[in-house]
């Protein structure tokens, strides 16, 4: 007689993992159905990549890159704009000009007042925040 053990392993929400991925891209993300993912036991890890999202799980060990829709800029080459940073006890906002066009979710390279260059993530909202500062 033989027998089998047969594994059960919780998988990853897709539609939950979607929502999340989407919001950090700031457009829209589609993971395919057909993937079957271990459930993650910690968040995973959201990176840009090219053209889409790295999506990343450290236990049990999974990685995938799932294409980012593409959304039209809502920021454009010379627009004024501010950049805002804020943290637990401060806020500041420094205007600047666009250096390029930017879609939800990228980022943008900023010409400041005295010449000087930041870095800064357009928001969906058209806002743009400080590369390194999470905004709520």
């Amino acid at each position: 007689m033989l027998l089998y053990a047969v594994a059960i392993v919780a998988l990853q929400d897709l539609a939950a993992l979607e929502v999340e991925a989407s919001a950090v891209a700031g457009g829209t993300v589609a993971i395919d159905r057909r993937i079957h993912l271990a459930q993650c036991n910690a968040p995973p890890a959201m990176t840009p990549v090219r053209g889409g999202l790295g999506i990343a799980c450290s236990l049990p060990i999974w990685r995938i890159v799932v294409p980012l829709q593409m959304v039209a800029p809502i920021i454009h080459r010379g627009d004024p704009v501010s950049v805002t940073a804020s943290g637990a006890h401060f806020d500041v906002t420094i205007d600047g000009i666009a250096e390029a066009d930017a879609a939800p979710g990228t980022s943008i390279r900023v010409r400041d007042r005295s010449g000087g260059h930041l870095s800064a993530v357009v928001r969906p909202d058209g806002s743009l925040t400080a590369a390194g500062y999470n905004l709520p």
